[in-house]
C-alpha cells in the first residue's frame, strides 16, 4: 500500500517547535509521506530542525512559493524584494504568498503533494490565518482531511492574558473559528476545557506537549551546543521574559534585576523575546530593560538557544514564558516571579516552591541560592503530578500516541 500524504505548513519558530517533534515521529514511523512547506521566510528551511528529518527518504521540503503560477527565476526574484534585508522573524505570515494566492496555486499544490490520492491530511499550528482557511476549506471538498495542532503550551491558568484580553465574548468568538478544522490537537486538559466551553465544532484531542515531552526533548539535546560564556564561580541566573503583547510590569522587571544583581558573587543573563520587532518596541518604551552598564549582567536578543541557557543556568527566574516548563523538567531551580503580572501561571499550581508572590519571596529565594547552588529545590511527587497533568497527559510515549492519531485517522479514508 502507498503511504499517506501529509502536508505541513510551517509559519516560524513556535510552530515549527511543536509541529517538527509531531513530523519527526511520523517520519520514522515509515507510514506516511511528509512535506513540509515554508509558508514565510525561506531560511527556516534551513532550520536544524527540519535538517534533522533530511536523512527520511519519506519526508519532501518546500517553500510555498514553489507553487505559485510562475517562472522559478520570478519566484525568486519576488522573493528577495519582498524579503529585504530582514530577520525572518519581521516576515508576516502571507507577506510573500498572499499576492499570487489562488485557484492556479493551490491546484499546483495539491497536485504536486497529493496527486490524485485522496488519503492524507493538511496540518497546521493553531492559526485561523487566510491561507489555513482557503487550505482547509479545499482539502474538504477533495475528501482530504485537516488537523491543527498545539503551537504550545498554555502557561497561565487563565484566559484574559494579553494586554488586548479584555472580553470573554471576543475570546470565545475568536476560538470558535477553529472548527474549520477536522481535528484539534491539545496537549492537556486546560486548552481541552476552554475548547469544549467555547462550544468548537470539530473533534477535540488531548494528546500531550509533542514539544517538551522526554521523547523529544532528548532528540533535541543532540542539536543543543552548550553556551560559552565563562563567569567563573559566580551563581549563573539566567531571566526569560515574555514579549511586548503581555501586560508585564516592566519597571518592576528592572526592579528585579536591581535585586539579584546586589547579592555578591552573581552573574544575571536576560534572555528577551527572540522576535526583534517585539524588541524594538519594548526597547523604545523601556530602554531600560536592555542597560548592561553593570559588570555581572548580560542582555541577550539573538538567537541563541533557550535550552542552551537552561542548561548553563545554576537558577531560572521567568517572567511568564513557556521555557519555565524546561528548566523544570531538567531539574533546574525555577523561580516564577508571579508579581510581574496580572496572571496565574498552571506551573505554581503543581509546584509551591516555584511561586514567587512577592519580592520578599524572591529575596528569600536568592539569598539561600547564594548561599548554596545545589540545594534541593523540588518536591519529587509535585514534578510527577505536573508532568503527568501538563506535559505527558499520563503516557509519557507521546510522540507514539500522535503517531497513533494520524494512523487512527487516516485508516478512515
Amino acid at each position: 500500500m502507498s503511504r499517506t500524504k501529509l502536508a505541513f505548513f510551517l509559519r516560524h519558530n513556535n510552530d515549527i517547535d511543536h509541529m517538527i517533534p509531531v513530523a519527526y515521529a511520523l517520519a520514522q514511523s515509515g507510514r506516511h509521506e511528509l512535506h513540509l512547506v515554508v509558508c514565510t521566510h525561506p531560511a527556516y528551511l534551513d532550520d536544524a530542525r527540519l535538517k534533522l528529518l533530511e536523512p527520511f527518504d519519506n519526508v519532501r521540503f518546500h517553500h510555498i512559493m514553489d507553487f505559485a503560477p510562475l517562472p522559478a527565476e520570478e519566484r525568486t526574484r519576488i522573493i528577495a524584494e519582498t524579503l529585504g534585508q530582514r530577520p525572518a522573524d519581521e516576515v508576516n505570515f502571507g507577506e510573500i504568498w498572499r499576492p499570487w494566492c489562488g485557484t492556479q496555486m493551490f491546484a499546483s499544490l495539491f497536485g504536486a503533494i497529493f496527486g490524485q490520492d485522496r488519503r492524507g491530511a493538511v496540518v497546521f499550528d493553531w492559526t485561523t490565518e487566510p491561507l489555513a482557511q482557503a487550505i482547509v476549506k479545499l482539502a474538504a471538498g477533495l475528501g482530504i482531511q485537516s488537523v491543527s495542532l498545539p503551537h504550545g503550551v498554555k502557561v497561565f491558568a487563565n484566559w484574559l492574558v494579553t494586554k488586548d484580553n479584555l472580553n470573554f465574548a471576543e475570546l470565545t468568538q475568536s476560538t470558535c473559528e477553529f472548527s474549520i478544522f477536522d481535528h484539534v490537537v491539545l496537549p492537556n486538559r486546560y486548552w481541552h476545557d476552554f475548547y469544549a466551553k467555547c462550544q468548537v465544532a470539530t473533534n477535540l484531542h488531548i494528546l500531550g506537549s509533542p514539544r517538551y515531552c522526554e521523547q523529544w526533548r532528548d532528540i533535541l539535546a543532540r542539536l543543543t551546543k552548550p553556551f560559552p560564556k565563562d563567569v567563573g564561580q559566580a551563581l549563573r541566573v539566567v531571566f526569560f521574559l515574555r514579549d511586548q503583547g503581555y501586560d508585564i510590569f516592566w519597571e518592576e522587571v528592572v526592579r528585579s534585576y536591581r535585586l539579584i544583581l546586589q547579592f555578591p558573587g552573581v552573574h544575571l543573563l536576560v534572555r528577551h523575546h527572540r522576535r526583534s520587532c517585539a524588541q524594538a518596541s519594548l526597547r523604545a518604551e523601556h530602554p531600560a530593560l536592555f542597560e548592561t552598564s553593570h559588570p555581572n549582567l548580560t542582555i541577550l536578543t539573538d538567537n541563541t538557544s533557550s535550552s542552551a541557557l537552561i542548561d548553563w543556568a545554576d537558577v531560572v527566574v521567568d517572567g511568564g514564558t513557556s521555557m519555565s516548563y524546561e528548566a523544570v523538567l531538567k531539574g533546574k531551580p525555577l523561580l516564577s516571579l508571579e508579581y510581574l503580572h496580572p496572571n496565574r501561571t498552571i506551573l505554581v499550581d503543581y509546584l509551591k516552591s516555584c511561586e514567587m508572590r512577592t519580592r520578599d519571596d524572591f529575596y528569600f529565594q536568592m539569598e539561600a541560592f547564594v548561599r548554596d547552588k545545589h540545594k534541593a529545590f523540588y518536591d519529587p511527587d509535585e514534578v510527577r503530578v505536573f508532568r503527568d497533568n501538563v506535559i505527558d497527559y499520563f503516557e509519557p510515549d507521546v510522540l507514539g500516541r500522535y503517531v497513533n492519531f494520524f494512523d487512527s485517522i487516516l485508516v478512515r479514508v
